[in-house]
Formats: C-alpha cells, structure tokens, sequence
C-alpha cells in the first residue's frame, strides 16, 4: 500500500514526512482507478484508516465564532448482529462522549451510529471523479456486500433498519447524493497541506453544500459545512485535522 504526507510548517522550518513515495507536488493525484483484489482494497481503506489505536484529532469552527475539539479513535472489531464492526470512539471537548460503529468491505465504509442505526455509506470504490452514490443504505445491502466470509459468529441479525436518518457525530450532513470531484491539494490554516486529496461533495439544501476532503493514509483532514459559492471556504462548521497518531 501506498501512503504520501507532505507537512509544511511556515518559515520557521519544514518537515516532510513520506511514507513510499518523496516528493509530492500540487499536481500530484493519488486517485484510486484500476487495481485488482487485496491491493485495491488496502489502498482504497488508506482514505479511511482502521488501525486500532489510530486516533485523529480536529478543531471545528462554527459560524457563530465558537470552537470545538472532536478526537474520533478507533478500537476493536465486535460482534454486530450477524456481522463484525469496529468500535468508533467520539469525544468532543465540550465533554460528551459517543460510541459509533464501522464496517468496512473492498468497496465500501459503512457508519453506524448504534445497532438500530440506519447504515451511512461514507466512502464508496471507486474514488475517482464522477463516481457517485447514495449515502443511506440498508442493513440488508451491507450485509450483502460483506458476504460470507466476515460474518460474525453469532447468527442472531440484532441490527434493525427502522433506526431513522442518522445523526452521528461524524460530520458528513445533507442529501443522500454523494459525488467525487477531483483530486486536489488542501491547505489549511496551520500551514500544513495534504497532496492528493479526494475532494467529495453534496448539499445540504438548493443553496448550501457540504465539502469533505480526504487524504490516503490519513482519512477525513478537512470538512466544510454549510457554504455558498459566495462565503466559501467559510461556512456554519469549517473542521480541520490538528494531528493524528
């Protein structure tokens, strides 16, 4: 698998941390388009990290002036009805706490914010520009797509799809109607910049869209929330990665 990060720190030094490649550029793409089989799937779940332990850390801006610290880490694979999630721990500094669950196939990355959830498709293979897909799925589809092999042991199905639109602490918002826009390096405020970044979109209403950058190795590094073509890149939550580990 192959993994880039370029840091840029301002004018007091630059550190440059790779991971298989040196020396991205602007111009860099990392767009997943034509591999086969395992190297396909490991590099497509780069965009989304599910190491246990791997934690991301984000400052989220409102328009109203606050601030909010989100820490999202992931922990170990459990029994979900009749299949296997991983744990997904939320903590935001205005001190409430959440547990949200993953499931992850060679072609999606499914969001549950509890067993009774509606499934939330985040990512879908693969990510190049024009893909497109629905973001509220059924459980029946998920458990279709991880097939036999990742079944859980327990053939008790607890997981029901009556649970209504999410409302989960991950930031993705808005229409079902998910679109890949590019490939593009993001910036943000402290400097630092994620070459071959997935750029995905959808709208929140006929005036307001919603924007999500991911970086591969990295996961979600920046997100917008509610903007126009005239205040952008401001918008009602503007949240961007602090760190990561």
């Amino acid at each position: 698998m192959v993994k880039r990060l370029t840091l840029v720190f301002s004018t007091a030094a630059i550190f440059i941390f790779t991971m298989g490649w040196i020396g991205c550029s602007e111009n860099d793409t990392i767009l997943i388009t034509s591999m086969n089989g395992n190297d396909a799937a490991d590099e497509f779940v780069s965009y989304f990290p599910l190491e246990e332990g791997h934690t991301s850390y984000y400052e989220v801006t409102y328009s109203n002036g606050s601030t909010e610290e989100l820490t999202f880490r992931i922990g170990s694979e459990v029994p979900f009805g009749s299949i296997t999630a991983i744990q997904w721990f939320i903590q935001s500094s205005t001190g409430s706490r959440d547990t949200n669950y993953i499931v992850a196939t060679d072609s999606s990355i499914y969001l549950y914010t509890d067993y009774q959830a509606v499934p939330e498709k985040i990512l879908y293979y693969p990510l190049q520009p024009g893909v497109s897909w629905n973001r509220f799925v059924s459980t029946d589809e998920v458990i279709a797509d991880v097939g036999d092999d990742d079944k859980a042991e327990s053939d008790d199905d607890d997981t029901d799809t009556d649970g209504g639109v999410l409302s989960a602490d991950y930031p993705t918002t808005g229409i079902g109607d998910m679109l890949v826009e590019n490939s593009e390096t993001v910036l943000l405020n402290s400097g630092l910049y994620y070459s071959g970044s997935v750029k995905i979109t959808n709208s929140s209403s006929e005036d307001l869209k919603n924007y999500y950058w991911y970086a591969p190795g990295i996961g979600l590094v920046k997100y917008i929330i509610g903007t126009t073509d005239n205040t952008y890149p401001a918008g009602q939550a503007v949240g961007e990665l602090v760190s990561y580990n």
